[in-house]
């Protein structure tokens, strides 16, 4: 069952002497980003809230929107008996993402993953999650009970841009060009921590700037490559790979490889982590480097 936060909130009936259909429980919700300032509300649009029982048994999922959470200043508010419970966040829940094992009630066995990567269909990235978890003790339901959600990056952004490709075949034809980034994490468990050796390859969409002559990629997030700590060569077994309409390999570039040659530079452990590639076509030679704003934006903070 899947209950909105308005209508959680509606306290018809509650009357003094007759608490039964009252509120019980308030959950805040709180995200501090890099710099320890609460951000939830900046990057976190939706929030599903499952809720299991001492036993492991799932209760129930509330589904929190945008203007829910801006509403109640990040918080739901709901009713629980007494009791023990898990509660288990996830933030931005969109097209992008499939939860599963729920059934389990372990956090080590419920995922997130892409629908399409579940399927065997083809994966454009995945939504911008968030987890995050909590426990709440109900000893009296009459009286209200309080727990506080923190919520955790689970993903990290990726830009990449394709430059030149069109200046030396022409627009139609550079798009015949197919960008992927292979062995790309495809779960991470109610933990927040990435499931090693699960893998599936992601095909990054792709728009043409004709300002800009550059191919760019939209709105691409992957799992992390960390477990809350460095950057894990287990995690990190990613391959960027072009290919033209032959099926001919035009560069392939491991992302370890490249971390490891712009270390300082780029740093993916941060809760707002970037993965900035600039693939570039020149007459001699194809490159794989960091486009020169984020260079620039780099140097500006070094200042």
């Amino acid at each position: 069952m899947v209950t909105t936060w308005a209508a959680a909130i509606l306290m018809g009936g509650c009357i003094r002497d007759n608490t039964d259909h009252c509120n019980n429980v308030i959950v805040n919700f709180s995200y501090t980003a890099d710099d320890g300032q609460e951000h939830l509300t900046e990057y976190i649009g939706s929030i599903d809230l499952y809720v299991f029982d001492e036993e492991g048994t799932h209760i129930m999922t509330v589904g929190y929107g945008g203007t829910d959470l801006h509403s109640s200043g990040g918080s739901a508010f709901f009713r629980l008996q007494e009791g023990r419970y898990a509660l288990y966040a996830v933030g931005n829940p969109l097209e992008k993402t499939l939860v599963f094992g729920l059934n389990t009630g372990d956090p080590e066995r419920m995922f997130i993953a892409s629908p399409e990567s579940a399927r065997g269909g083809t994966v454009h990235g995945q939504d911008h999650n968030y987890l995050g978890s909590a426990s709440l003790e109900i000893s009296d339901s009459r009286y209200t009970s309080r727990s506080t959600v923190r919520m955790y990056s689970a993903h990290i952004d990726v830009s990449v841009e394709v430059t030149g490709l069109h200046a030396r075949l022409g627009t139609r034809a550079a798009g015949d060009y197919t960008l992927s980034i292979s062995e790309s994490n495809s779960k991470v468990d109610f933990n927040n921590r990435v499931a090693y050796g699960e893998l599936h390859e992601c095909y990054p969409e792709m728009e043409y700037d004709a300002e800009t002559g550059k191919w760019l990629s939209r709105n691409l997030a992957l799992f992390r490559m960390d477990n809350g700590e460095d950057i894990e060569e287990a995690l990190c077994n990613h391959v960027l790979k072009m290919t033209d309409g032959d099926g001919n390999v035009v560069i392939e570039k491991s992302i370890l490889e490249y971390l490891a040659e712009n270390a300082g530079k780029i740093d993916l452990t941060r809760q707002e982590a970037l993965l900035p590639i600039e693939v570039n076509f020149s007459e001699v030679a194809v490159t794989v480097t960091p486009p020169q704003w984020y260079l620039e934006d780099v140097t500006t903070e070094w200042e």
